[in-house]
């Protein structure tokens, strides 16, 4: 008995540690530390669903070194509330919770990536992940795919490669029945070819 009260202390340790290593948000996407908030542009919205990465314009900048966050960033790091895994080592991000802006939680540093060009950090993208924004519309490289494209794309992949389905964030039951209409189509199209596909789970797990 003592044993096992040990072990679920011990393990019960690990999951606090664990989700204590993500990001300060609850199952909403709401930031529970201090933040900025970002007014997206129309050009960073485009960003955000095709990369999840947006440039920075001049003012955000100035906003956010003024809220006493990072100083000089070029781009800034964006999830979701699908974010299930830990931030260590990621750069400088942002919570995408609101269709036209986005939290900095102001615990965050930045890192190298966040100082990159946009086509750098275009090209250090994983090969294998399709991004899906609030249209239900479908990205891979910066290019949006239509359905024969998506197709190509997944035959391009070697066997043994995980697909990863990034969903955009889900503020609207419009946007989740054509986020999840995409990554049906996408799951459809990795399974054909036996590819594994992350997340799990193909439906709406909120």
């Amino acid at each position: 008995m003592r044993n096992i009260l040990i072990l679920a202390l011990v393990l019960g340790f690990v999951h606090g540690t664990l989700i204590a290593d993500g990001p300060p948000m609850d199952e909403r996407g709401n930031v529970t530390v201090d933040f900025v908030t970002l007014t997206l542009t129309d050009k960073q919205i485009q960003q955000a669903g095709a990369t999840r990465w947006i440039e920075l314009t001049k003012e955000q900048k100035i906003k956010v070194k003024k809220a006493g966050g990072p100083a000089d960033m070029r781009l800034l790091h964006v999830i979701t509330h699908h974010y299930d895994d830990c931030t260590c080592g990621m750069p400088a991000y942002a919570v995408w919770n609101k269709e036209k802006s986005v939290d900095f939680p102001l615990t965050e540093d930045a890192n190298d990536e966040n100082m990159l060009s946009w086509s750098a950090v275009v090209k250090k993208i994983y090969r294998s992940t399709f991004f899906i924004n609030l249209k239900g519309e479908i990205y891979k490289n910066n290019t949006l795919l239509d359905g024969q494209a998506v197709e190509a794309e997944v035959k391009k992949l070697e066997k043994g490669k995980t697909v990863v389905v990034d969903r955009p964030p889900f503020l609207s039951e419009e946007v989740i029945k054509k986020a999840l209409a995409a990554e049906k189509m996408i799951r459809g199209f990795a399974e054909k070819r036996g590819l594994k596909v992350y997340p799990e789970k193909p439906n709406r797990e909120e």
